[in-house]
């Protein structure tokens, strides 16, 4: 059985005050260790049993080596390129090359701008 002991006993330390004796207290706490087990165990439990949930991905078929690839038609609307220039400029535009829906955004400049504002913001307060 497991206890828990609190305070020590009461002997003389030297002349002075007269002070009873304490009684040691005692806290059983087998009921809590038993309670913590029954929870490791259920959590242990529950979390394998749980089936991990993930996004569905539409993937395409196995090609067989012997077939030629086809090509896969995209909606130019959902289409994006990022391309890497020198020093590590990003820039990105929507739709085909040919004709982009919007013009080229330079990302790292965007970046920049974002956290040169943000802190400046937070000085000024």
């Amino acid at each position: 059985m497991a206890e828990l002991n609190t305070g020590g006993g009461g002997g003389k330390k030297g002349g002075g005050k007269v002070r009873s004796k304490k009684q040691n207290s005692k806290v059983d706490l087998t009921a809590m260790v038993d309670l913590a087990f029954l929870l490791i165990t259920f959590f242990m439990l529950t979390t394998t049993l749980s089936k991990p949930q993930s996004m569905n991905l539409g993937l395409p078929d196995k090609a067989e080596p012997d077939q030629k690839e086809q090509d896969i038609k995209v909606d130019e609307n959902r289409t994006m390129t990022i391309l890497l220039g020198e020093n590590g400029k990003l820039v990105s535009y929507m739709g085909m090359i040919s004709a982009p829906l919007a013009p080229p955004k330079d990302l790292l400049m965007e970046k920049m701008v974002f956290v040169k504002n943000y802190y400046l913001e937070d000085n000024q307060c």
